[in-house]
């Protein structure tokens, strides 16, 4: 089954851009990086906004997202049950919010389409504006609208998102390259 059908890509308009790698071990905006670096596909909504309302516009979309999971390493990064090959995280700035989900080799695709893809995108998507979806690939790759968001935004622990309280969220607080904290 194919992820996309033709009205469902990504605008050959939109412009297309290579995130810059933050260099921040340390600072799970770094495992975000890495993840847009690695993964062959990863699905991108974002826009203006906080991370509350676009968390809560996507979950209406896709409600998959209420069952989420952490991965045992970070209370940045989850998952969905059974589909350790997908993994996703929350970003928050000034410029917008933004949430990403990597899909890795192996992955479940027929779940990531059903579940998530076609319910964000398309004429039968019912992700809300101001919110957008697009497509990352392999380097980092991404439309330009997500980079203006990634670029000062830092990672939202997960139990922080609405529907979500029951996961646990980070005592420590994550700091930016700067060295400034990152205050929610």
């Amino acid at each position: 089954m194919s992820i996309f059908t033709e009205w469902q890509r990504p605008s050959a308009k939109s412009e297309r851009v290579t995130l810059a790698d933050p260099h921040d071990e340390g600072n799970p905006k770094q495992r975000a990086f890495l993840g847009l670096d690695r993964a062959g596909l990863s699905l991108l909504i974002y826009g203006p906004g906080d991370i509350l309302r676009c968390f809560a516009a996507l979950g209406a979309a896709a409600p998959v997202f209420r069952s989420a999971e952490l991965r045992a390493e970070s209370p940045y990064l989850g998952r969905f049950p059974g589909k350790s090959d997908i993994t996703w995280m929350a970003l928050n700035g000034p410029a917008g919010s933004a949430i990403s989900v990597q899909c890795y080799p192996q992955c479940d695709i027929d779940f990531v389409t059903r579940q998530i893809a076609v319910r964000v995108s398309g004429p039968s998507g019912v992700l809300a504006p101001p919110w957008q979806f697009g497509i990352g690939t392999v380097g980092a790759r991404v439309p330009a609208g997500f980079a203006d968001i990634f670029g000062p935004a830092d990672a939202v622990p997960l139990g922080a998102l609405p529907g979500l309280a029951a996961l646990p969220v980070s005592v420590a607080r994550p700091q930016t390259a700067s060295g400034r904290q990152v205050v929610r």
